[in-house]
């Protein structure tokens, strides 16, 4: 009724509630026009504009307008929040990525990996997303990256582990407000779009990631083919083909 008008966007003008909705609208306005004297100042509207088709395709106009302001407001917004989440996540990657390097560079035990580490940079981290365990509690599932292989996914659990262990405050200390790492857990997720850092020793790469490289990508990531990273050692060798 006019009274209680409302017209539903989601759905097409041409659905019978819609129809209907913009019949009722179309009446109540050429009432109130020609009865009720709506815009009478300074002289009264032409009569085409009064025409019952008229004032529907008038409004269906309109309201398609509005729908196409909303619309894009809604993708506009999207974008921005898909924009933050992407900086959000980046400067985790990158702040996770420092704190190995200075665990590293600053641990008597691990400074060997100093130069492997500051060789693959912020692409050797794994990616997360919240998630929520069975207890209610907020957790980050890992998603590692396809291109790394077992053995360097295990030191950086090793360097992580360190990390942790750094943050913990001394007996008788209070934490630091902002130390307490996230609390991830592990997942069967993989990141497949994540890009390979270049020019990593050979076991630094899954194998069956590099079988399923196309020669070209292969040239790309210039791997060390002939050398191979010693993780207990820190240093890299030569490989020996039997």
């Amino acid at each position: 009724t006019p009274n209680d008008f409302c017209i539903n966007l989601s759905r097409s003008h041409q659905m019978p509630f819609n129809t209907e909705a913009i019949c009722v609208f179309a009446k109540d306005f050429k009432r109130k026009v020609e009865e009720s004297k709506w815009y009478s100042f300074p002289t009264p509207p032409p009569a085409h504009f009064l025409q019952l088709e008229y004032i529907k395709l008038s409004l269906y106009l309109h309201l398609h307008y509005v729908k196409d302001v909303y619309t894009n407001l809604k993708k506009s917004e999207e974008m921005c929040h898909a924009r933050l989440r992407s900086t959000t996540h980046s400067t985790h990657k990158t702040r996770l990525y420092m704190s190995r390097a200075d665990c590293v560079t600053n641990n008597d035990e691990l400074i060997i990996h100093n130069d492997l580490i500051q060789l693959i940079g912020s692409q050797g981290v794994s990616s997360d997303k919240s998630d929520t365990d069975s207890d209610g509690h907020k957790v980050y599932l890992i998603i590692p990256p396809a291109w790394r292989s077992k053995e360097l996914a295990n030191l950086m659990c090793t360097i992580d582990s360190m990390i942790i262990s750094n943050c913990q405050p001394r007996v008788g200390h209070r934490s630091i407000h902002g130390q307490e790492p996230r609390y991830q857990v592990p997942s069967s997720l993989i990141n497949e779009d994540v890009v390979a850092p270049p020019g990593l020793p050979l076991n630094c790469y899954k194998g069956s990631w590099l079988t399923s490289l196309l020669p070209n990508e292969r040239k790309k990531l210039n791997a060390q083919a002939d050398k191979w990273y010693n993780f207990e050692s820190g240093k890299t060798g030569q490989v020996v083909l039997g």
